[in-house]
Formats: structure tokens, sequence, C-alpha cells
């Protein structure tokens, strides 16, 4: 009996197309972004239901999440985070030029002048 159900798990696993994926689970993504730094690199995306998570990975085993709610003004994007703020993105963020620009008082433009993260997904060019 655990041969079969290895088996089937496996052929299931490989072969089929409606592979288990807990991306299925939540809200459709409407707008993603990626940064890619030379040793982290980061993507965050903002789902219809209005959540939005960014994850930033890095070297030595670096893995940080930020979660919260976000909206849309025109063109510009305001975060509410669950915890504590990205200081790279802030609360506010313009879409602009293909990108994600941080605006407002919540992020040290001297730390991070230019804009960080690039629509779509990350092209892995790093």
């Amino acid at each position: 009996m655990p041969a079969i159900i290895t088996l089937t798990t496996l052929t299931y696993a490989i072969f089929s197309p409606y592979r288990l994926d807990s991306e299925r689970l939540e809200s459709e993504v409407e707008i993603r972004a990626c940064y890619e730094g030379t040793q982290n690199q980061a993507y965050i995306k903002f789902r219809k239901d209005k959540s939005f998570e960014l994850n930033w990975t890095g070297i030595f085993g670096y893995d940080e999440w930020w979660t919260g709610q976000w909206s849309k003004k025109g063109d510009s994007l305001l975060l509410k985070y669950d915890g504590k703020r990205a200081k790279q993105l802030g609360d506010t963020i313009l879409i602009a030029n293909g990108y994600l620009n941080p605006i407002g008082h919540s992020v040290d433009k001297a730390k991070f002048p230019r804009p960080m993260f690039y629509l779509g997904y990350c092209r892995n060019e790093n």
C-alpha cells in the first residue's frame, strides 16, 4: 500500500497539469514588481483582494516578509503594513516609467535615491 501511494503521488506531481500550487488558493495578482541586486533580490505582489506581500531574500539565508493592504489613487499606491514598514518602499509609491518610485516622507531618499523595483516578473539578470 505505501508503494502505491508513493507511486501515485510521484505520478501526479510529475505529470498532472493541475499540480498543487498554493498560488491558486490566493487572490489573483494585479500588479507585480521585482528587484534584483548583486547579493539579494525581492518581489512584491499586489493582489486583487487589496493585500500585498513583499519577500526579500539574500545571501547567508536572509529572508524577510512584509504584508499589508494597498489602495490605488491614480498612479499612486498607498500601502498600509501589517507590521513594520519596508524602508526601501515606504508607504506611498508612484508607478512611473516601468518602476515603483517611492515617494513621501517615510523613505530615506539619501540612502535609496533611485527606484529599486521594476514592474513585471524577475528577469534573472544578476
